[in-house]
């Protein structure tokens, strides 16, 4: 019975701002120069993935290319996906939750990020291509806007 009273008073309400002509205006970014960089970041490790599928390093060789990093063997593939998914998941989430905590945590990140890219970025087996491609994360990570220029 709540739910058919929860669409009715939307339905109603969707309703009543047409007949007037109004709509509802979107919610405005909070962080746009943080959204602006997370989102370079995507576009960034899609284009090192797309640097590598076009000069010979599809996803199975990028499995197969494996670096030792701190005690850990860690992957080409896994490491892009990582940043890939911090700057299209995680981050979003942090800034969302609005605590004091949420920009520390993603530095945190990003600085450990930016730490894997550069191993690979200096990985002698990778081509020069996508070093090149890699690399531009690597700078690009060390842009991330200061707290006090979300």
């Amino acid at each position: 019975m709540m739910t058919i009273r929860r669409y009715a008073r939307a339905f109603f309400g969707a309703l009543k701002l047409t007949l007037r002509g109004e709509t509802i205006q979107p919610a405005i970014d909070p962080h746009p120069n943080l959204t602006a960089w997370w989102q370079s970041t995507i576009r960034l490790t899609d284009a090192a993935f797309a640097s590598a599928d076009n000069h010979g390093f599809p996803k199975s060789r990028r499995e197969t290319l494996v670096l030792r990093i701190e005690g850990r063997d860690v992957s080409m593939e896994t490491i892009l996906k990582t940043v890939r998914f911090h700057a299209d998941q995680e981050f979003p989430v942090l800034m969302r939750q609005g605590d004091n905590f949420g920009y520390l945590t993603m530095q945190a990140t990003v600085m450990n990020d930016r730490f894997l890219v550069d191993k690979l970025a200096h990985a002698a087996t990778l081509p020069d291509e996508i070093k090149a491609a890699v690399a531009s994360i690597t700078a690009h990570l060390d842009l991330l806007p200061r707290k006090d220029h979300l």
